[in-house]
């Protein structure tokens, strides 16, 4: 039974790559530095596949998912982050702050900051039972679910025998 496993490309080694290596084998157990990519479950019945990814402050017009033959990809546009305004203007509050985009908080000195808006992309191989043509996407609350279909022909059946 074959799965659906993350794709790492192979790279060429050099110093820069294998420092890139040490430095993911070192800091693998602090949760921050794999932060860069989104958490990912996959999960399998009869019937489907299920990959759910979280996407914390990621809006669902800013996700792409490609798939080619038998490489699913997902992806995300860096939109600029916006530093919002503590009011609520739904009630016609405001605290008098002005919402600014980041490249305009020259001013700004952050005390912490740990979210960024950076792209990511990731890749997946999909098993050949995957019935590429009915994937279903979903997003809702900054989670994504993909439901991946097993093709008829990779199911199960029984073989009647002919009585002659």
């Amino acid at each position: 039974m074959r799965y659906v496993v993350a794709n790492k490309p192979v790279r060429t080694m050099s110093v820069m790559s294998e420092l890139d290596r040490m430095m993911d084998s070192f800091f693998k157990d602090v949760p921050q530095w794999e932060s860069r990519h989104p958490r990912v479950d996959i999960a399998r019945d009869e019937e489907h596949y299920l990959l759910t990814a979280e996407l914390p402050g990621v809006d669902e017009e800013q996700v792409e998912i490609k798939v080619e033959e038998n490489l699913m990809t997902i992806a995300t546009r860096a939109e600029i982050r916006k530093v919002e305004s503590a009011g609520n203007e739904e009630n016609g509050e405001d605290s008098g702050k002005e919402v600014m985009k980041e490249e305009e908080n020259k001013g700004v000195k952050y005390l912490l900051k740990e979210r960024s808006s950076a792209p990511f992309r990731r890749s997946f191989v999909l098993p050949k039972d995957v019935d590429t043509e009915n994937i279903e996407a979903s997003f809702h609350n900054g989670i994504l679910s993909l439901t991946m279909k097993v093709a008829e022909k990779a199911k199960p059946r029984t073989i009647t025998i002919n009585q002659k």
